[in-house]
């Protein structure tokens, strides 16, 4: 159904606002309630089980930013950079359970069962150890470019991500369009041999994302229309340097950008001024 209007108000009289819509099909107003602030939480971590103990030891990494909900629905919760969750809910039964990101990975438990009351408003140690069911390295590259006036400078953000299981280790090509100038990056490249600048890159864990970020400047206005095409291609190697798997990703895009509204040509140029 599509949603005709968002409203914000306190429905369930509680003292904060929880977001309402309301449906074209008819005319019921579903609500969304907001647990922010409630006294009702669930707090736990989710590591990367490298040792196979069951519990998280210093030898364990951190899946960042993996999405843990509830049955029933209550807020979600995104793991931080050290794993740790907190979900704001409200009394009842729930079962909580972590978002794996692909097939390739396993969680012990599958869920954790929580029972919130007035007289035990918190839970503590609801944790997941998330363990590789299959051992892969798979790093994908992506490009992003923002927009800027002719002539300007912009940004290019060059990003790899670790969707696999294992760490990995190799190097990252880019090829810029010849209409493009590099300005400055961040890092810098380890080489640059015509429009192609490399970067290597190592202990790149699961999960993991590195960007590099470009000053580029962009063409003028005489190459409005014109097709502009960078690549990014990488390697992973093992610890011999020996090149086992590559990746390539690409940014097409036609040149359009603003310029001086004042600037009115016309053909044929006519006569005088």
């Amino acid at each position: 159904f599509d949603i005709r209007s968002i409203t914000w108000a306190d429905y369930d009289n509680d003292g904060d606002l929880d977001i309402g819509n309301a449906r074209t099909s008819d005319v019921i107003l579903n609500w969304v309630e907001n647990f922010i602030g409630s006294p009702f939480r669930i707090h736990g971590q989710a590591f990367l089980d490298n040792d196979g103990s069951g519990s998280y030891t210093t030898n364990d990494a951190a899946p960042p930013f993996l999405p843990i909900l509830t049955t029933p629905v209550a807020s979600m919760s995104l793991t931080t950079m050290n794993g740790n969750y907190t979900i704001h809910a409200d009394t009842g039964a729930y079962s909580v359970f972590p978002v794996l990101p692909s097939g390739l990975w396993g969680s012990g438990p599958v869920a954790q069962s929580v029972q919130l009351t007035n007289n035990t408003p918190e839970s503590f140690g609801n944790d997941f150890a998330i363990t590789s069911l299959v051992d892969t390295v798979i790093v994908v590259p992506t490009l992003v470019m923002a927009e800027a006036p002719c002539g300007d400078t912009t940004t290019l953000w060059v990003s790899i991500a670790n969707q696999g299981t294992l760490a990995a280790q190799g190097s990252i090509y880019l090829l810029l369009d010849s209409q493009l100038v590099l300005v400055s990056s961040d890092p810098p490249p380890a080489s640059i041999s015509g429009d192609t600048l490399t970067w290597p890159y190592d202990s790149l864990n699961c999960f993991g994302i590195r960007t590099i970020t470009l000053l580029i400047q962009l063409p003028g206005v005489g190459q409005i229309g014109d097709t502009l095409r960078t690549i990014v291609s990488l390697t992973c190697e093992d610890s011999l340097g020996m090149v086992f798997d590559t990746d390539v990703g690409e940014l097409t895009r036609v040149h359009s950008c603003a310029y001086d509204p004042n600037d009115k040509q016309v053909v044929p140029t006519g006569q005088g001024l």
